[in-house]
C-alpha cells in the first residue's frame, strides 16, 4: 500500500507503507523512518494522525465489494 506524503524539501512522495518502521513527531516536524537503518528517513509536513487517516481510507476502500467501488 502506497500513500502521498508531502516533504518540505523536495515537495510530495510516494511512501511505500509496508517499509515504514517508525512515523515520530517531534518539535512539530513528523519524521517517517523506514526499513534499511540509520539515516533511512524523511521529514514530511503531515501529522502522524493525518498519515493514519490516509491509511484507513485507503483499507476502507480496499474492504469494499468490487460492485460498490464502480458504481
Amino acid at each position: 500500500m502506497f500513500v502521498w506524503l508531502t516533504s518540505p524539501n523536495i515537495g510530495r512522495v510516494i511512501v511505500n507503507v509496508a517499509l515504514v518502521t517508525v512515523v515520530s513527531r517531534y518539535e512539530g516536524k513528523t519524521t517517517v523512518n523506514f526499513v534499511g537503518g540509520e539515516g533511512e528517513s524523511i521529514i514530511v509536513t503531515e501529522t502522524p494522525e493525518e498519515i493514519y487517516e490516509q491509511i484507513a481510507s485507503i483499507q476502507s476502500l480496499l474492504e469494499e465489494p468490487p460492485s460498490r467501488l464502480f458504481q
